[in-house]
């Protein structure tokens, strides 16, 4: 027969790892929501494969390669793991904006808009290390790679098709960029 100082140490317990475990579970939610994207899992190689498939179909081979050698460049070939929570190529908030959509990014809310995309699609993520400065930065995230690549030509088109102004508005800054993403080879798009 258990004694009731027993039963007071087991019913105890029980009420604290019962606590425990509601605890962790709602900090797993919570993680989930505010730093992943929606289905908290990174890109499939198909889903690359089609997402670039979808570029090059709709805006040719030349943008698709660079399309490619862009995301190579920005995600250590897509290894980053602000690329596979965000599905983007490290596309940051404005500081001043950095909690509303659109993040300070005009050219992300006329995008949505004429593609009827509902701001609540994209989130923020992070903080992740940013390469090269080392400093925690968060990201903008969208709702699938294709949606974030289609915004990226979409955004280098309002900038004049200069591929160097997703790095800098700067034309110096520009041209040395393109000059890097030119060095890139984009292999899937060479294998469409």
């Amino acid at each position: 027969m258990v004694s009731k100082r027993k039963k007071k140490v087991l019913i105890g317990t029980a009420a604290i790892a019962a606590f425990l475990f509601l605890i962790s579970k709602k900090s797993k939610a919570m993680d989930t929501t505010e730093n992943t994207n929606a289905t908290g899992s990174a890109p499939t190689p198909a889903e690359l494969r089609a997402a670039l498939k979808f570029i090059l179909d709709r805006y040719g081979r030349e943008t698709a390669k660079k399309v490619e050698q862009l995301y190579r460049w920005e995600t250590r070939h897509f290894e980053s793991r602000q690329y596979k929570k965000t599905f983007s190529p490290g596309m940051e908030p404005s500081p001043q904006t950095n909690t509303l959509f659109p993040f300070g990014w005009t050219s992300l809310k006329i995008y949505a808009q004429q593609n009827n995309i509902p701001a609540s699609a994209f989130y923020l993520a992070g903080p992740f290390t940013e390469g090269g400065t080392g400093r925690q930065k968060k990201f903008v995230g969208f709702p699938n790679v294709k949606t974030a690549m289609d915004f990226l030509v979409f955004m280098i088109n309002r900038r004049g098709g200069n591929w160097g102004k997703w790095f800098s508005l700067d034309a110096s800054a520009a041209a040395n960029y393109v000059r890097n993403l030119n060095a890139v080879r984009p292999v899937i798009v060479n294998s469409l």
